[in-house]
């Protein structure tokens, strides 16, 4: 296959204009507490920290590499890919440490393989091939599945086996929408809605000129690179399960100042999923005149030619459903539209002719360990999901920014900087106690501190995201606290302290400077936004107090523009507000059906509500433990031997057991946390929390008070939950733990992403040798009902007690016991 050079020379490294620079990861840090992420690595200095954390932990090879190598010989292998093993008097070994070595064992292994598999005829192709792909994953301009990445060609670069990684499943399972008549696309294997096993992800964002615009000559290239890399990782040289999608996609729009609830926004998801897919087509049709047509084209070619047929009317604009054509007049970019056109019947051409090597190439689906390597805004298709992001800086600590894809539609928009730099503020706060309005320097002054303490509480408000969580002993000093301010050492280690309402601060002030410090979250409010640009500015979810957020049906607007040329999976999670009426989530099935998706994954989004809740008092907020706390308890301590149970669950690639213990009545007493291979002052960390909250259980705090303090709080971990059937995505290890408590002891299913009935085979049941049960009150019954009490978990069962007594099989040998 004939390879042309658009990011290297021949006569130049591939790596030419790229600075490299070494990060140093502390294992004792809390945001990098992992065995796994310890040490230096050197990655591109254009990459953040962010992506090179996700690097360390899953691109490097996990295992220990030969320090010398030595080529091994092969006459039919030009000489600069012969494989590597470990040289005789080799006496080093160590673990990967530079970025490069990933990215030339990957497309070093890869190039080996399409060599001697027959997919170059010439050297200078095969070197054009290893170059531009070790650029590509250089630029992060594509990234293969990591689960790939990381152990791939580690027999070809260091004579080493292969480690078995386990590969990441998409969130699920979900309420999904099936839209039986809906246009079908094509899959070689059959599963048109499942994230293929191996796939590669375009970074859209990354393809961007100077201007603005997308180098549509590049993300071709990549396309057609990439579908020739996926299509030499199948042994059997024919893929059955891979696939090529995109990532990043809202914030093209953003920058540009497009809305993405708007008909060129859809146009722009329709002409750049064309041109993809035309690309990925265009060398599908190569190979194909080179090796021979795909048996599986062969075995439906009738089929394939006229959904191709179909699609390239779509393209061109001679289409009957006009509903799926491509609309130059309303395309952000008209040269992709004539790119994807010019492209597309060039394919249906070759196809007719030739045929295709393989034919589903393009689809869209979750990335979410992709996204974080390419440190994308958005995530695929989605629109951007809220205003404001968080940074890891080079320094290892965390920041709230605005969203660089808005500061560029500020610019677009015509905002002088003075404007943004409002906006700025107005979203993500001033970060200092200096002129704030309420509490300030000049009061605090007046209650006695001096500038060392407001030093140290601006330092603490820097790691903060409220401000109670400065104001306290700890950030302070204890012999602060008594020797300026004149408190005893019980009134600060009293639980319900509070310090800001003990210096007599109102609760509007603390709110106010609080906003100050911290920001609104929110462009919105500002008095900047001009007239008619809040819809640009809309985004997934509502942002800070504001309840704006762009709607549902936008999604299934955008998804249905460009699934016409999607000729792979597609399984996107859409998010609606959990205050959706019965009457709106039927209106979403319509939608749906109207659209012509063929499918769609969706949740009720328990933390997304368009209805401003009324805003509790502080100190429900900052310390609801200490408000139902008094001297006077006692502890009430659990049986020696107790009931509970164990869940197993992975969160954002953590593992987590949950282990809880109950008191005789099924009220939960007690809990254990222990995460599978954090480092050792976080596990001390979590597991002394899981004590403390023990005791407070104990003393007989309600576990609503945990829950309403600690659901949706956002740190990392985070991400999709695997291993739990109810609760599908976290925000933080803390947001899954007490939501599954919440859930299993509260029944509080609001705060589940997956209902409990929609787990149930039956949910009416078949009265299946009912007639066989003991009458409902009589002595046997009854003591079954209170047996069953006595011994099974009510946290186990979710407490659900009332459906378990009715278990046929549990009553029918528990009836004739007497307890």
């Amino acid at each position: 296959m004939r390879i042309e050079r658009l990011l290297t020379r021949k006569d130049r490294d591939a790596y030419a204009g790229i600075d490299w620079i070494t990060l140093a990861f502390d294992a004792n840090a809390p945001e990098e507490e992992n065995e796994n992420l310890a040490g230096l690595i050197t990655i591109p200095a254009a990459w953040g920290r962010r992506a090179a954390a996700s690097l360390k932990k899953r691109g490097f090879f996990p295992g220990a590499v030969p320090g010398e190598l030595k080529g091994v010989e092969e006459n039919t292998i030009p000489s600069w890919l012969w494989r590597k093993h470990a040289a005789p008097k080799n006496t080093s070994a160590a673990q990967e440490h530079h970025a490069r070595q990933v990215f030339e064992r990957f497309a070093g292994a890869l190039s080996y393989r399409g060599w001697k598999q027959g997919f170059f005829n010439r050297e200078a192709d095969l070197k054009a091939f290893y170059d531009e792909l070790r650029a590509m994953l250089a630029q992060r301009l594509v990234t293969p599945n990591l689960s790939l990445m990381q152990g791939f060609g580690v027999d070809w670069a260091y004579g080493a086996e292969s480690a078995a990684v386990e590969e990441s499943a998409p969130p699920g399972p979900l309420p999904t929408i099936a839209n039986p008549a809906a246009q079908k696309s094509w899959s070689m294997n059959g599963a048109l809605d499942e994230r293929p096993a191996r796939y590669a992800v375009l970074n859209l964002p990354a393809f961007r000129r100077e201007d603005g615009f997308l180098n549509a000559a590049l993300l071709q290239q990549a396309t057609r690179l990439w579908t020739l890399a996926l299509h030499i990782l199948d042994m059997e040289n024919e893929p059955a399960d891979s696939a090529l999608t995109a990532t990043g996609f809202a914030e093209l729009l953003m920058a540009q100042g497009i809305s993405y609830d708007s008909e060129p926004a859809r146009q722009y998801a329709a002409s750049i999923m064309a041109l993809i897919t035309g690309a990925s087509l265009a060398a599908s049709a190569q190979l194909a005149q080179e090796k021979g047509a795909g048996a599986a084209f062969n075995k439906a070619r009738a089929q394939v030619l006229e959904l191709l047929e179909h699609q390239e009317k779509a393209v061109s604009g001679h289409g009957e459903a006009s509903v799926f054509m491509l609309k130059p007049d309303k395309a952000p970019e008209l040269s992709l539209v004539a790119d994807a056109r010019k492209l597309w019947k060039d394919v249906l051409v070759s196809a007719q002719k030739s045929g295709l090597r393989c034919f589903y190439l393009t689809g869209i689906f979750p990335t979410p360990h992709e996204d974080e390597w390419l440190e994308v805004e958005s995530h695929g298709l989605a629109p951007l999901p809220a205003h404001l992001v968080w940074r890891w800086g080079m320094d290892g600590k965390f920041s709230r920014e605005v969203a660089p894809s808005i500061l560029e539609a500020l610019g677009k928009l015509g905002y002088d900087p003075d404007d943004a730099a409002r906006l700025v503020r107005h979203a993500s706060g001033h970060g200092t106690l200096q002129d704030a309005p309420g509490v300030n320097n000049a009061a605090l002054y007046l209650h006695g501190f001096d500038t060392q303490a407001i030093e140290r509480l601006d330092e603490a408000l820097a790691q903060a995201l409220n401000i109670r969580h400065a104001f306290t002993p700890w950030v302070l000093g204890e012999e602060f606290c008594t020797r300026k301010l004149g408190l005893s050492p019980e009134t600060i280690r009293a639980l319900d302290f509070d310090l800001l309402t003990h210096l007599g601060f109102t609760t509007q002030e603390v709110r106010a400077a609080n906003r100050h410090i911290f920001g609104h979250h929110s462009l919105f409010d500002s008095g900047v936004i001009k007239p008619g640009h809040e819809n640009i500015f809309l985004t997934g979810r509502p942002n800070g107090e504001d309840t704006q957020a762009l709607s549902p049906q936008s999604q299934i607007a955008l998804l249905a523009a460009a699934q016409p040329y999607l000729l792979g999976p597609l399984d996107y999670h859409l998010l609606a507000p959990s205050d959706f009426s019965g009457q709106e989530v039927a209106g979403l099935y319509q939608d749906v059906f109207k659209s012509g998706l063929r499918q769609l994954i969706w949740l009720l989004d328990p933390g997304y509500q368009r209805a401003t809740p009324e805003e509790p008092a502080p100190q429900v907020i900052e310390m609801p433990v200490a408000q139902v706390v008094s001297e006077a308890l006692r502890r009430a301590r659990l049986p020696e031997r107790r009931k509970g149970y164990t869940q197993r669950a992975v969160i954002g690639g953590h593992k987590l057991y949950l282990r809880t213990g109950e008191y005789e009545d099924g009220r939960l007493g007690e809990i254990f946390i222990d995460m599978h291979k954090e480092g050792a002052a976080f596990r001390s960390l979590v597991n002394n929390f899981a004590i403390a909250v023990s005791v407070a259980l104990q003393y007989g705090v309600p576990l609503e008070e945990f829950v309403e303090a600690f659901t949706f709080t956002r740190f990392e971990p985070s991400g999709t939950v695997e291993g739990n059937d109810l609760i599908t995505m976290a925000t933080s290890v803390l947001d899954y733990i007490f939501r599954e408590l919440a859930i299993s002891y509260l029944g509080r299913e609001d705060l589940a992403q997956v209902k409990h009935a929609d787990l149930l085979p039956d949910t009416l049941g078949a009265g299946h040798r009912e007639g066989d049960l003991p009458p409902e009150g009589s002595e046997a019954a009854e003591g079954a009902r209170r047996l069953i009490r006595k011994i099974a978990s009510k946290g186990y069962v979710r407490a659900r007690f009332e459906e378990k007594e009715q278990d046929v099989g549990v009553l029918e040998t528990l009836s004739s016991t007497k307890p």
